[in-house]
Formats: C-alpha cells, structure tokens, sequence
C-alpha cells in the first residue's frame, strides 16, 4: 500500500499489485476522506482479488466506461392518441356510427389526453373533462362523449393496455327521457296530405304505420 502526493498537496491512497507480469496502481480512496486503518482494510480485501489472479484495476476502469454509458432508450409509451387510432381501425366496419365516435374523439378528446400516457389516464381525469364541457354550456351531448370514452376503454381493456376501465358505472350527467310527443290532429292532417305528394311504398308504408299508431 502506498501514498502517493501529488505536487499541489493532494493526498490519495493506493495499491500496487502486478497483473500480466507489469505493475498495476489500484487507487483507494484520498486522505482524509479514507483514513489509513480503512485505507489498509481495502488494500487487504484487494491483495485476496491479486490472489486469485484477478485485475482489480482493470475492473474499475470497466465500471468507470460502463458508468459513461448512455442510459438503455426506455420503451415507447402507449398513449391516449395510439388508442384513437386503434379503436378507428377497430370499430370501421364494426359499428354503424364509428366516424361519429372518431369526430368526437377528435374534438374532445384528443385535445385533453391525446399526449399522455394511456394507463395515467384516470376516473378523475374522465370527471375533469365531462364537467369542463358542462361548465360550458353542453348537456345530454355530454353522455354521448362519457359513452365514446367508455367504449374506447373496452378496447384498451380487451387488449390490456389498461388494467382497470376508468368510466366503468360512472353515472351520467343528464337523465334522459324518451321523447313522448304525439302529434296533433291537424298535424296528421298535414302528414297525410303530404304523403299525397309523394306517392311510394314509403309513403304507403308510413299511413299503414299511422292507421295502427305505430311508434317508430
């Protein structure tokens, strides 16, 4: 074990062993930061490496390139915008109003999540947007765009991208209630009168619907 002092007074601890039949210096550690019983200590647990025929410089020096290293790249994160373009390729030709789904999703939400990652997308973040399109003035439309998410979801689930869905029994905004308008009679007046003028199997059909008060 040495200690080398270099001419602006730095002090460092070292250990001189051969390897390869040349001598090699093993740096310890600097005085007073390694104090000499700990400086010895090393120096013995580096003369059992010398023992066993290793190079413990060598050794260091690999560990100080493998420390220069760039980190490995991280994998590419699977997010928001990625889902929209699965579920288009997804739902075309699988349900009859995809290319609304896709417009909405392109509207609203693409703006808000289309950056980030899909699995950091939470309930509370579902919660944030459908309440920020409330505070402007949107209602029923506002369970359309809960049941876009949420069947954009399904997909991530389906296809484990995501590993809870974030919509799922979520109530909605709006209750809805189905339409109980009935027409007057002078309005089936008028109906009748203009199914005159556009005579057809349409036109026939849709008398045959009033004259049994079908809905539909």
């Amino acid at each position: 074990m040495t200690l080398r002092v270099t001419p602006t007074g730095a002090k460092t601890w070292g250990f001189v062993y051969r390897a390869g039949g040349k001598p090699q210096w093993l740096t310890l550690g600097s005085y007073p930061a390694v104090s000499l019983a700990e400086a010895r200590g090393l120096a013995l647990e580096r003369h059992a490496v010398d023992v066993e025929k290793r190079d413990p410089a060598a050794e260091q020096r690999a560990q100080r390139e493998t420390a220069k290293l760039p980190p490995a790249p991280t994998p590419a994160i699977f997010t928001f915008a990625d889902l929209a373009k699965l579920y288009e390729t997804f739902a075309s030709g699988r349900k009859k109003t995809w290319k609304d789904d896709v417009a909405k999703t392109k509207k609203y939400l693409i703006p808000a999540w289309g950056g980030m990652a899909l699995r950091s997308i939470t309930r509370a973040h579902v919660h944030e947007l459908l309440d920020t399109l409330v505070a402007k003035g949107m209602t029923t439309g506002v369970n359309r765009i809960q049941a876009v998410i949420s069947r954009l979801f399904t997909v991530a689930l389906d296809r484990s991208l995501v590993d809870a869905h974030p919509v799922a029994r979520m109530i909605k905004r709006f209750q809805e209630q189905p339409s109980d308008r009935v027409l007057t009679d002078d309005e089936l007046r008028a109906l009748w009168a203009g199914l005159d003028t556009r005579p057809g199997r349409a036109a026939d059909a849709l008398r045959l619907r009033l004259l049994l008060g079908q809905r539909g």
